[in-house]
């Protein structure tokens, strides 16, 4: 029995279908609008404090040195003239502290201010200072899609809240006790140092408690957590 010819190839036949793999393609995200605008927004924000904290520093310390040499104030002296029925006078003089009075002359005196509220507005200094360059660092992190901005962010936040509080009633402690030792008419110090300690604390925290408000939406919590 002789073997069968093999059947010619017929060029024209259709393959056989190949099903197709299914690759997974890595997802790459964008940076999201409010991560930008978060990361601009730091960086505009550090270099402010960073000027206002130099600026408040230098203040302080001139402030300082001119207590130094600050001539004390001016002194009352009040002379006392009593005629006797023989005809004799008794003269007499007495002397007072610094004079809180409205005569002109004790216009040029020189504001008094306590160490407490130098100190305490030294250290809020400082210490806004250090956060302005942590945040500055962080708002960079940001536009280079680095996740350790959100931690640095976290951070600034947290820590910059209790600061702005502190520094708030430093600010006020210092106005209402500059302003106090004037000669000319002004509230109450206690009134001064509520006005000015709230509407500092206020400035002062309100970016960071919108900034720990934005860290915990939705959109920056994805972005961050696809970024590996």
């Amino acid at each position: 029995m002789q073997d069968q010819p093999p059947s010619p190839i017929n060029p024209r036949a259709v393959p056989f279908p190949v099903q197709q793999l299914g690759y997974s393609q890595p997802s790459r995200r964008g940076r999201p609008g409010l991560v930008t605008a978060i990361g601009a927004i730091s960086i505009v924000v550090a270099t402010l404090n960073i000027l206002f904290g130099m600026q408040t520093g230098v203040q302080s310390l001139t402030f300082h040195v001119l207590m130094q040499f600050a001539p004390p104030g001016a002194v009352n002296t009040t002379t006392t003239t009593t005629t006797s029925g023989s005809g004799s006078a008794t003269v007499g003089t007495s002397a007072k502290g610094p004079s809180q009075s409205s005569n002109p002359a004790t216009l040029t005196a020189f504001p008094r201010i306590g160490a407490g509220p130098m100190v305490l507005g030294t250290f809020d200094a400082v210490a806004s200072l250090v956060l302005a360059v942590i945040l500055l660092v962080a708002g960079i992190g940001a536009l280079r899609h680095s996740r350790g901005s959100l931690d640095l962010h976290k951070f600034y936040g947290w820590a910059k809240i209790p600061i702005s509080i502190l520094g708030g009633i430093a600010y006020g402690w210092t106005m209402s006790q500059m302003l106090s030792s004037l000669p000319f008419g002004t509230p109450s110090g206690s009134l001064l140092f509520c006005m000015y300690a709230v509407f500092m604390a206020v400035l002062g925290c309100s970016y960071p408690i919108g900034l720990l408000i934005a860290l915990r939406t939705e959109t920056v919590r994805g972005y961050y957590n696809s970024i590996v």
